[in-house]
């Protein structure tokens, strides 16, 4: 999940950090410009770790700043192919689930990779999978079963709930280039209520579409799965 990722990169050092000393100087330097930035076919980067060398600073005519070739090591976010992870569910739309590592939220477990039966009830905007219905004869199942939506809700649905810890298999990992929407479009305002004064509340129809809109702009989308037994909601297998 987490990796050490060797960078070399020219880093400037800003006039008013001269009287730090040099060391500090170029870390902070490279925390600011990679820290909570995803670097393209490697992953997201966290957190400064160490420096391996440090060239001599060299000032360019007209910026005033100290410029150094450095190689340093990043602690980076970077699951691979088949790795299991715990996060948190952070949305659901009929076509996917949205999972949170609370750092990182561009998680998606599609409807075709999550347990089979699973269905998407509209009024609690969250999946559902029937209990034990797979170990099921279909020619003896329930009639109750047959319908889904008329199994008994308490006892015969396991939901995937907004904020529900969720295990999930890691599919893949997919890059995108995105290019950023226009200010007036990316930060528009939302629509006054006359009556309170208020902005409107999102509509599940526009929600929807600002979930489905994210997921086109992601830089790094990660693509899991909870097909398999052990995985989706760790409280569903407690017993078995």
């Amino acid at each position: 999940m987490f990796i050490l990722s060797e960078l070399s990169d020219t880093i400037p050092i800003a006039p008013n950090t001269f009287a730090y000393d040099p060391a500090i100087a170029v870390k902070d330097s490279i925390n600011k410009k990679y820290a909570n930035k995803l670097i393209p076919s490697v992953g997201l980067a966290l957190l400064f770790y160490d420096i391996l060398t440090c060239g001599e600073g060299k000032i360019k005519w007209g910026d005033g700043l100290v410029w150094h070739k450095v190689t340093f090591r990043l602690i980076v976010f970077a699951p691979i192919a088949g790795e299991v992870m715990v996060g948190t569910v952070h949305s659901s739309t009929e076509q996917h689930v949205r999972v949170s590592m609370g750092f990182f939220s561009d998680i998606y477990i599609p409807k075709h990779a999550l347990a089979p039966y699973t269905f998407f009830d509209h009024e609690d905007n969250a999946f559902f999978m029937v209990a034990d219905i797979e170990e099921v004869d279909p020619d003896q199942l329930d009639p109750n079963k047959k319908d889904p939506f008329k199994s008994d809700k308490e006892t015969q649905r396991l939901y995937i709930y907004k904020k529900d810890t969720i295990r999930f298999r890691v599919s893949s990992l997919q890059w995108q280039e995105v290019e950023p929407l226009p200010p007036n479009v990316r930060d528009k305002p939302r629509e006054i209520d006359p009556e309170t004064g208020l902005p409107k509340e999102m509509s599940q129809e526009e929600a929807d579409a600002k979930e489905a809109q994210r997921e086109q702009e992601a830089g790094l989308k990660i693509v899991a799965s909870i097909e398999e037994q052990g995985l989706g909601n760790p409280e569903w297998w407690a017993n078995t």
